[in-house]
């Protein structure tokens, strides 16, 4: 009986490592091609940051050819507009006298957007 148990659950161990391995490895990403509305504020230590830009990158496996979609940040902090549905790639590009203040911080960050509207609010920090 106890060398039955033992064969089982090799087999068993032996299967479940095969299928795990079957997967192609890729995380799921949409292929929809759907808009949805995004807005929010962005900030740099807790101020806006005027004349700054917000792009969403939507291309993904699914998508390759996806467009970007890039956003002007207006004079209260703000932007909006529209993105596809999904994982976007979300980068917060400096305004255009940031020079001489030194380097603009890595700012990029993956939010999944959904169906209706995404307030999505980006403080900068160093």
């Amino acid at each position: 009986m106890k060398r039955t148990t033992t064969w089982t659950l090799l087999a068993a161990s032996a299967f479940l490592t095969l299928a795990w391995g079957c997967s192609n490895g890729t995380p799921p990403v949409s292929s929809s091609d759907q808009e949805v509305q995004v807005k929010g504020k962005v900030t740099f230590k807790g101020k806006e940051l005027l004349k700054s830009k917000v792009q969403f990158e939507t291309a993904n496996i699914n998508r390759p050819n996806a467009p970007a979609f890039t956003y002007e940040v207006q004079d209260d902090g703000s932007y909006s507009g529209k993105s596809l549905i999904g994982e976007n790639s979300i980068t917060v590009i400096p305004p255009p006298n940031w020079k001489g203040k030194g380097e603009f911080p890595m700012n990029r960050k993956v939010e999944v957007l959904v169906d209706g509207e995404n307030t999505i609010d980006i403080d900068v920090t160093e």
